[in-house]
């Protein structure tokens, strides 16, 4: 019998990493809607082709975590197009130079970080409120930035941890670095403002290696540890940075419903077996 699960990678020409955060179960046994919120790597060069195919996804709204300085220089065709366009930089800057050693210190770091937490908390009340659905965010790559922005929202909705580390280390195999490269370098060609920060990028990699990090389950399932550890729960964590439980309602009514009896668990799934590490 096919599969009727929608396809969780969607494939773009001149975007990668793009992925429904659909078909994810919670704790009270809803689900996350699929073809509601996705997740991506920057879509500022997103193809004719490319552009249809986000029109027949319904996409009329993105969450931009790119820093300020990038967004200034590039936008793209998805942002000048969707009804709402919502840049909320998470600047790299904010993070301690002697956390940026690995993914899981910079997060940690960027959670404590006062500005990012008025960023994720407009971020949240945005998905919550007349915020366009479909929605997509992303960052240059959609994996960190991205992936910590996934784990907060399913945190927040009661997706096990085991599926948001998943869901996560599903960067691992759809980040091409060097279809990355390729970006990179035509970004580059925009203009000295652009070589310019692209220079400063690539410093900023070497002094920033968790850029350069794989993604995998490990790190983020510690990274849910410690937020359980430090602030009670990924929920509480958000409550904490001022967003309220009204806020929470509707954006679980947003984002959730029944879960059905279909393929489960989705592509992506990692379950905790007792007395075994991922």
């Amino acid at each position: 019998m096919k599969s009727t699960t929608p396809e969780r990678h969607i494939e773009f020409e001149g975007c990668q990493n793009f992925r429904d955060l659909g078909g994810y179960r919670t704790a009270d046994g809803r689900a996350t809607r699929w073809r509601t919120l996705f997740r991506s790597g920057d879509p500022s060069m997103m193809t004719p082709a490319d552009m249809d195919r986000a029109r027949a996804l319904g996409i009329s709204a993105v969450l931009d975590f790119r820093s300020s300085a990038h967004v200034s220089l590039q936008t793209g065709p998805l942002s000048r197009e969707v009804p709402r366009y919502h840049p909320l930089a998470l600047e790299p800057q904010w993070v301690d130079p002697n956390l940026r050693g690995t993914w899981l210190g910079s997060s940690l770091a960027y959670m404590a970080n006062s500005d990012t937490q008025a960023q994720l908390r407009a971020a949240i009340e945005a998905l919550a409120g007349d915020f366009g659905l479909p929605a997509v965010f992303h960052c240059a790559q959609g994996k960190d930035r991205t992936g910590l922005f996934a784990a907060v929202v399913l945190g927040c909705l009661g997706v096990d941890d085991s599926d948001i580390a998943a869901d996560f280390a599903l960067s691992a195999q759809y980040f091409d670095k060097e279809k990355f490269a390729v970006a990179v370098r035509a970004f580059a060609e925009l203009g000295p403002a652009a070589a310019e920060l692209v220079q400063r990028a690539g410093q900023l990699a070497t002094l920033f290696p968790a850029a350069n990090e794989t993604p995998a389950p490990g790190p983020m399932l510690a990274f849910l540890d410690r937020v359980r550890a430090d602030y009670g729960s990924v929920r509480a964590y958000v409550l904490g940075i001022g967003v309220d439980e009204e806020c929470l309602g509707r954006l679980e009514e947003r984002l959730l419903e029944m879960a059905s009896g279909g393929d489960y668990p989705p592509e992506g799934t990692l379950r905790r077996m007792p007395g075994k590490e991922n």
